[in-house]
């Protein structure tokens, strides 16, 4: 990495304010780069301007919810490409995966 150039950025989205500390904490303990918080649902943060630039997106998610699967997919056709987005669900079941794999 260049001098210059900003540190890789981590953005953590979801609405489980403890899970998403205890991510962070890890994230920043390892020097992994800058870690963004987004405490919102997917469904708000999937607009924000931030996922444009993260290295990483780490969603949290309701599986039960389609419109959080929809914004989930809207993150990762904005990210695709550029950033893994790793998924954080209770439990993945048939339905889930077949969403995933479409």
């Amino acid at each position: 990495m260049e001098a210059n150039a900003p540190s890789p950025t981590i953005v953590l989205i979801g609405t489980d304010a403890a899970l998403l500390g205890a991510v962070a904490a890890s994230a920043g303990a390892s020097n992994a780069g800058a870690v963004r918080v987004l405490a919102e649902s997917v469904e708000q943060a999937c607009k924000r301007p931030e996922i444009d630039t993260a290295a990483v997106v780490v969603v949290e998610i309701d599986p039960k919810r389609r419109e959080s699967l929809v914004a989930l997919q809207a993150i990762a056709m904005r990210s695709f490409g550029r950033a893994p987005v790793i998924v954080l669900a209770d439990a993945f079941d048939d339905a889930l995966v077949r969403w995933f794999l479409q």
